[in-house]
C-alpha cells in the first residue's frame, strides 16, 4: 500500500494547484464573466439603439440613409447571432453554479475513500499478520493449521478491500478531474467572448465601426461556443466509458477473497 498522507496520494506533495483548487477557483470566476458578458452585450444594443436615431435627421432617399439602413440591417444579424450563441454558455454556466457541489464532492469522497477506508487497512492488515502473543508463534497441530488458513484468508479480504478503495478514489478523482477540466475551459471561453464584446463597446464610434466589428465578433463567438460543445461531446463519450469502468469495479468487489461479499470470520454464530 502506498505511503504519505491520502491527500498526498491524491494529488502529490506540494504539487502546485490541485484539481479541486483549479475547480474552486474556476466556479468562483463563473458569476463575475456571466454578469460581464450580459452587460456588455446589452451595452452594445443600447449604443446601437442610440445610433439608429442618425437615421432620423437624414434626408429621406439620401445615398447615406440607406447605406445606414443597411448596415442596421446587418448589425440587427449579428446581433442575432451572437445573443443566439451567447446563451448557450451562459446557460452551461448557471447550471454548473447551481450543481456544483457534486463535483467538490467528488475529491472530498476520493480522499475519504483513501483517508476512511484504506488507511485503517494497514493497521487491521498488520494486527492480523502479527500474533497478539509471541508463545502462538510455538502453537502447533490442526488448531494451528486451521487458525493460519483464517488468518490467511482474512489477510486476503484487507487487501481487497483495500485495493477496491483505492480503485473507487482514483475512479473518482479521474471523475472530477473531467469536470474540472470543462468548468476550466468554460471560464476561459466566457472570458474570451466578454473580451469580444467589450472591444465592440470600446470601438462603438459609428454605424460603420460597429458593423465591421460585430461581424468579426460573431464569427469569433460562433467558434469558441462551437469548440466548448465539442469538447462537452468528446467529455460524454469520455465519462461513459469512465462509468462502464466503474461497473467493472463494482462486480470485481465481490471476489474470492470476500466470497459472497462477506467478511471471511475466525469465529462464526450458531
Amino acid at each position: 500500500m502506498a505511503n504519505g498522507t491520502a491527500y498526498d496520494r491524491i494529488f502529490g506533495k506540494k504539487s502546485g494547484r490541485d484539481p479541486l483548487d483549479a475547480l474552486t477557483g474556476a466556479l468562483n470566476q463563473l458569476p463575475n464573466l456571466v454578469d460581464g458578458c450580459v452587460e456588455a452585450f446589452n451595452k452594445i444594443v443600447a449604443i446601437v439603439n442610440a445610433r439608429r436615431g442618425s437615421i432620423d435627421v437624414q434626408p429621406a432617399g439620401s445615398p447615406s440613409r440607406g447605406i445606414t439602413q443597411l448596415a442596421i440591417f446587418f448589425i440587427n444579424r449579428d446581433i442575432e447571432s451572437i445573443r443566439r450563441n451567447l446563451t448557450v454558455p451562459l446557460d452551461i454556466a448557471e447550471k454548473v453554479l447551481q450543481n456544483h457541489a457534486p463535483l467538490v464532492s467528488l475529491f472530498i469522497t476520493s480522499y475519504h475513500y483513501l483517508e476512511k477506508v484504506q488507511d485503517p487497512l494497514v493497521s487491521i492488515s498488520s494486527d492480523i499478520s502479527t500474533p497478539a502473543d509471541d508463545n502462538l508463534y510455538y502453537w502447533t497441530g490442526a488448531a494451528r493449521h486451521a487458525y493460519n488458513d483464517k488468518r490467511e484468508a482474512q489477510s486476503a479480504a484487507v487487501e481487497a478491500v483495500a485495493d477496491f478503495a483505492q480503485q473507487m478514489s482514483g475512479w473518482l478523482l479521474n471523475i472530477g478531474k473531467m469536470n474540472t477540466a470543462y468548468v476550466v475551459r468554460l471560464v476561459q471561453a466566457l472570458s474570451d467572448i466578454l473580451a469580444e464584446l467589450v472591444a465592440v463597446t470600446v470601438n462603438a464610434v459609428t454605424i460603420v465601426n460597429i458593423l465591421f466589428a460585430l461581424d468579426g465578433v460573431s464569427s469569433a463567438i460562433k467558434k469558441t461556443v462551437q469548440a466548448l460543445l465539442n469538447e462537452l461531446a468528446e467529455q460524454l463519450n469520455e465519462m461513459v466509458a469512465t462509468i462502464e469502468g466503474f461497473n467493472m469495479m463494482a462486480a470485481a468487489k465481490n471476489t474470492s477473497a470476500l466470497s459472497g461479499g462477506r467478511w471471511p470470520q475466525s469465529v462464526y454464530d450458531n
